[in-house]
């Protein structure tokens, strides 16, 4: 056989009966045919037949070429025959095919990534939690931390009267889920209200950074602090019916019947911090009006300063967690004591506190028709208005607004035909005038106003003011003569002395309010005033500022004292006094109004070298720097006359 002859039959065999093929799976022994040594042996790769290529590809499941080898070089379109394709037929060039295959890896699934973050997070975190258990474990042995005061109901009352004044804290804690079990409450709230849930929150999981702040426990804010125990229970009854018969007979912010019962009754006083603020409020005013009669009044500041200590632990569970009557109840009271404080800050604050509350639980709004019993609205009126009272009173003597405004309530005065509300009834009447002298003189809207508008104002306050005066049975003009420093005062005669000094308190804030004609257009404010009328005479004011200052004489002046009540409206008639002195140097009482404030000048030197407040500090400088600018003053014009 020739050489050409040879190549051309081994072309045709090779076209059609062998596929070379490389890089792929063993064949299955019942599919595979190798022929080892053609095209360099196995190193190249299997060759297969084209039959057994596809039964081949398709067992293997692999993504195989679908174009031979010169179809795929040249980027031509294949067109498979059953042992070779079309164009290598056509181009006389040997068909095969050479598997590729195309695995790819698996898709993660959707959000992988940020699984295997956290994943990779975890264990970080629980090395961390390995590495300082051995340490906390050793720091929390030994020193664990206590819980706050937890009251216990103590039920029957048979036996928990007997040790009233021996009422104490438990010696040991157990956990929340031990007081749940055994019907313990904590600070008087139950499992089922919201500061039950506040308390147990605890905050486990949590990982803080080393040198960060530790966490507080909520239990801590709302904790219970006994700072005075409560006396025995006969000596709590004799306290309690001495605050009615005092304060709380001109003040009546709790019901005296109602009071008494629920304190005879089985209730431990330590449930409810509401009620555990009351009683303390009482006992606490009960000794402040001893001490008012009293010649040892210190021990009996001491007596009520404990007590006072006992409510104000509660305060601010009071604001928080407990919108009821007897919250309302209880920081008024707070607010009536710290009233004769040095500072005026916390007597705001209580009484903001108070009066927030109140229209909490819709105080303000009348209940006329709500099917309460009588008894019950008669009591929720009176809250509100000595509210209302303490409101008004703040707003004069800070000169900010107030807390309600006149338009957002709609609640009645208290019946006429209940006793002893007169006082109360004189001290509403003069709250709702300072109400509008700040809204029509002193609130930013006022200032605004042109000059006849507020001349107009002023006329119609002063007009309220005194039929106000006119319709009260007290003696406005009676001069009161020196008493004994320690001699005691009826309980009448200091409710007059009180309802004067507010009297000029209001009548200091309509009059300090006035503008000046120097402060507008002089011509334009003649004119308005031809139509207006003119203001009235400085005269009287002045004679209301003597006549307060007069009011010194018979004002206690113990440790607690009204003083620190009235001691600001006795400063606000000093200065006008003085200023009027240093205009008028040659008025006839001017010696004897320099004799008058002399006293007041003493007593603010005293409480001022006591270093108890700020204030009062200022106000002795700036009295004192009046004073000898007004005895200057008072002296040049008698050597002038002579």
């Amino acid at each position: 056989m020739s050489l050409n002859s040879f190549l051309v039959f081994f072309r045709l065999f090779a076209e059609l009966n062998v596929v070379e093929t490389r890089n792929i799976p063993p064949k299955p022994h019942h599919v595979a045919k190798t022929r080892k040594g053609v095209r360099g042996g196995a190193s190249f790769g299997t060759i297969y037949y084209q039959s057994e290529y596809l039964q081949l590809t398709n067992w293997a499941g692999v993504n195989e070429e679908k174009a031979c080898d010169m179809c795929r070089t040249k980027k031509i379109k294949c067109q498979p025959t059953e042992n070779s394709c079309q164009q290598c037929i056509k181009y006389s060039t040997l068909c095969h095919f050479t598997p590729i295959s195309l695995k790819r890896a698996p898709r993660r699934a959707p959000g992988q990534k940020r699984v295997e973050e956290l994943e990779g997070r975890l264990k970080k975190m629980e090395e961390k939690l390995k590495q300082k258990s051995s340490f906390l474990s050793a720091k929390t042995v030994g020193s664990e931390v206590p819980r706050q005061t937890a009251l216990i109901s103590a039920r029957p009352m048979d036996k928990a009267s007997s040790s009233w004044s021996a009422a104490h804290l438990p010696p040991s804690f157990q956990d929340s889920v031990y007081d749940l079990i055994n019907g313990v409450q904590r600070a008087g709230v139950g499992a089922t209200s919201p500061s039950f849930l506040l308390m147990n929150c605890k905050p486990e999981g949590w990982i803080l950074p080393d040198n960060c702040c530790s966490l507080t426990r909520v239990d801590d804010v709302f904790s219970r602090r006994v700072i005075r125990p409560l006396p025995p229970k006969p000596e709590a009854l004799a306290l309690i019916q001495r605050s009615f018969q005092g304060f709380s007979s001109a003040f009546p912010i709790f019901n005296q019947t109602s009071f008494l019962a629920r304190f005879e009754s089985t209730e431990s006083p330590y449930e409810d911090p509401g009620w555990w603020a009351c009683l303390n409020v009482v006992l606490a005013l009960a000794h402040r009006s001893r001490s008012m009669i009293s010649l040892n009044s210190r021990q009996e500041d001491i007596l009520a300063w404990g007590y006072f200590q006992n409510a104000l632990a509660v305060a601010t569970e009071l604001t928080m967690l407990n919108n009821t009557l007897t919250a309302v109840q209880a920081l008024l009271g707070m607010a009536v004591i710290v009233q004769g404080s040095p500072s005026p800050t916390s007597y705001a604050s209580l009484s903001a506190a108070a009066m927030k509350l109140a229209q909490t639980i819709d105080l303000h709004r009348s209940q006329e028709g709500s099917g309460l019993p009588r008894e019950v609205i008669e009591e929720r009126k009176r809250v509100f208005w000595i509210a209302y009272y303490q409101d008004r009173d703040v707003c004069i003597r800070t000169r900010k607004p107030p807390i309600l405004d006149d338009e957002d309530m709609d609640v009645e005065l208290p019946s006429p035909s209940i006793p002893d509300l007169e006082y109360l009834n004189h001290m509403i009447g003069l709250a709702k005038i300072q109400g509008q002298v700040y809204k029509h003189l002193l609130s930013v809207a006022a200032s605004r106003r042109p000059y006849p508008q507020r001349v107009i104002a002023i006329q119609n306050l002063e007009a309220q003011l005194e039929a106000w005066r006119d319709n009260i049975a007290v003696d406005f003009q009676h001069d009161y003569f020196y008493v004994a420093q320690h001699s005691s005062l009826p309980e009448p005669l200091v409710r007059n002395l009180i309802l004067r000094l507010v009297y000029f308190n209001t009548l200091n804030a309509i009059h300090s309010s006035t503008p000046a004609l120097s402060e507008v257009d002089g011509v334009q404010a003649s004119k308005d005033l031809e139509h207006h009328g003119a203001l009235p005479p400085p005269i009287t004011f002045v004679a209301e500022a003597r006549k307060a200052i007069k009011l010194l004489h018979v004002t206690p002046q113990g440790e607690y004292a009204c003083i620190w009540i009235v001691l600001h409206i006795f400063v606000s008639a000093t200065k006008t006094l003085l200023n009027h002195l240093i205009a008028d140097p040659g008025d006839a009482l001017a010696k004897s109004d320099l004799q008058l404030i002399d006293p007041l000048l003493k007593l603010l030197g005293m409480l001022a070298k006591g270093e108890r407040s700020v204030e009062v500090t200022e106000m002795y400088e700036e009295c004192n720097a009046l004073f000898d600018r007004a005895t200057k003053e008072v002296e040049d014009f008698t050597k002038r006359k002579w």
